[in-house]
């Protein structure tokens, strides 16, 4: 998917045209790099609950090659990269898990449990041994 098949599904689903759609995401990102120009704080991060969290990272310096000349070995210098880690929410509904994380599923998968027996099988001398709980 490109930016202009990203944009049409946004727009679509915001009711922005798609000139303003992509106003929107450009602006979102110049704020985050803004933000993280401008922030004293240590560890640079924003957090966008049930969404994502950005930090700051740096990577390091290495060696890599020329393209143009893939004999030549080239330093590149350490820089500074925004990292994104996917919430939960998210990772789950793009799993196919679509159920929303305020849903009571631990009640409901230990009501489960307790009506099924459960079968521990135990080697006592090569003879399977069913426990049942």
């Amino acid at each position: 998917m490109n930016k202009g098949e990203f944009l049409k599904i946004f727009s679509d689903r915001s009711g922005l045209k798609q000139k303003e759609a992509d106003e929107a995401v450009k602006q979102f990102f110049l704020s985050l790099v803004e933000f993280f120009n401008q922030s004293k704080v240590e560890p640079k991060k924003v957090t966008f609950v049930s969404y994502a969290t950005a930090t700051v990272g740096t990577r390091a310096a290495r060696k890599g090659r020329n393209p143009r000349n893939p004999n030549q070995v080239i330093q590149i210098a350490e820089r500074q990269v925004i990292r994104f880690k996917v919430s939960k929410l998210l990772e789950s509904k793009l799993n196919g898990n679509n159920k929303d994380k305020n849903n009571n599923n631990k009640v409901n998968n230990n009501n489960n449990n307790a009506n099924k027996q459960t079968v521990n099988k135990t080697v006592v001398n090569k003879t399977v041994v069913n426990n049942k709980r």
